[in-house]
């Protein structure tokens, strides 16, 4: 899928193996940067991906807000996924299929005139209660 609506643009992905959902979606970004020139700041997926990718993250590289490890053996919720060059804001939204991640450039991810995704784009306080990092 893509898009292109006053200052978002997105792209459909699927994740493949779990074990590499990391390496797929920094694959993911990459190549929405090299079609769209930019990289993306959201990434929307279901609630079951989101469980999904939660378990199979690697805990040495999850961070919380604050920039502390996570607890190690314990289930940590993740809200952002970070590299050197962009960071993904999580988005739930429960109409994707298992596996289904869409990756957006919003010009304005707080809602206010950017993408027209009015009930899935949570506001900054849920989003900072989403959880850690991943690095």
């Amino acid at each position: 899928m893509y898009g292109n609506d006053e200052g978002v643009l997105r792209r459909t992905y699927r994740i493949g193996r779990w074990s590499a959902w990391d390496d797929q979606v920094n694959g993911f970004a990459n190549d929405f940067c090299a079609t769209f020139g930019t990289y993306p700041n959201l990434l929307q997926a279901s609630d079951v991906t989101f469980r999904r990718i939660d378990m199979a993250a690697r805990k040495e590289n999850v961070y919380s807000p604050a920039g502390e490890p996570a607890e190690e053996g314990a289930y940590t919720p993740l809200g952002e996924f970070v590299r050197p060059h962009y960071a993904l804001t999580f988005v739930v939204e429960p109409s994707l299929d298992d596996g289904q991640v869409v990756l957006f450039y919003d010009a304005d991810p707080d809602g206010d005139g950017g993408i027209p995704l009015e009930d899935t784009v949570p506001s900054r306080e849920v989003l900072a209660a989403r959880g850690p990092r991943v690095r």
